[in-house]
């Protein structure tokens, strides 16, 4: 910076915890940074919220997405979970932690099965931080004692993350804290799959309610319930919403507009 070179930032995260960083980052970005991009109006809203003064700075550059082959018709997840065709496949894929949401997609189950849908199934892959293996005890514990537990199952990361969207009916990204982004929403929209997202954070950039899928009150598990016993109901909206994910995906979120984004902002600071 002393130097006369000019400094980019790229923000990634939404940063609240400790409060001293959260107030020494934006600090930072004010005294060093010359432009500074986010990657959601959620984390641009939070940086302004402590220093408004960035804003004749910043901008918002989503983050963009390249699908790695075609969409499979008979993917194999589907048979090693052994699901008949009947079976509404509803994913939740991300890191099993503190507030991704896990125990509320167990409860949305839990009352989805009170109300007698009985042709979904769930299925949460993803592992534990490292040295953080609780978490995932804490999940296994709460559905061995949940009255949805035959509908529920537990996977480990796959390399595959394709063959798990082409596999799945309904996209479930139930974060309880505020995403700074959520390429898993993005991943299932360009899959072709609807999603239901927590309405917070940068998922709201990215899942169009009642068009690419649903946006629910975050950590209120009846209303996971309500939007995902809509779709498991109704297959054509299913269709809609996926095939207009697909497209908003290909339109608003290439990796061609993301690279032409940081172009534009390289040549302009």
């Amino acid at each position: 910076k002393w130097k006369g070179i000019t400094h980019i930032w790229h923000v990634h995260e939404m940063i609240v915890h400790p409060p001293s960083v959260k107030r020494l980052f934006p600090m930072l970005l004010r005294l060093l940074a010359d432009k500074v991009a986010c990657n959601s109006n959620a984390t641009l809203r939070l940086l302004l919220s402590s220093e408004p003064s960035l804003s004749g700075k910043s901008v918002v550059i989503w983050n963009g997405i390249e699908r790695k082959g075609p969409i499979r018709a008979q993917p194999a997840l589907r048979r090693r979970l052994g699901l008949g065709s009947d079976k509404v496949l509803v994913v939740l894929a991300g890191r099993i932690n503190r507030w991704k949401g896990q125990g509320l997609l167990v409860e949305a189950a839990e009352i989805l099965r009170s109300r007698g849908v009985s042709n979904a199934h769930f299925l949460i892959i993803g592992s534990h931080p490292p040295g953080q293996e609780h978490f995932l005890e804490s999940l296994k514990r709460k559905i061995a004692t949940s009255s949805a537990k035959d509908d529920i199952t537990v996977m480990d990361f796959t390399d595959d993350i394709w063959d798990v969207w082409d596999s799945c009916d309904i996209a479930a990204v139930p974060s309880t804290e505020p995403e700074p982004f959520g390429m898993v929403a993005l991943e299932a929209m360009i899959s072709g799959k609807p999603v239901v997202a927590a309405s917070h954070g940068g998922l709201t950039d990215i899942v169009a309610d009642s068009f690419t899928g649903f946006l629910f009150e975050p950590s209120n598990a009846a209303a996971l319930a309500n939007c995902v016993e809509i779709l498991v109901k109704d297959g054509e909206k299913r269709r809609s919403f996926g095939q207009n994910g697909r497209t908003r995906a290909l339109e608003s979120f290439s990796l061609g507009q993301y690279v032409s984004s940081f172009s534009d902002l390289y040549r302009n600071a």
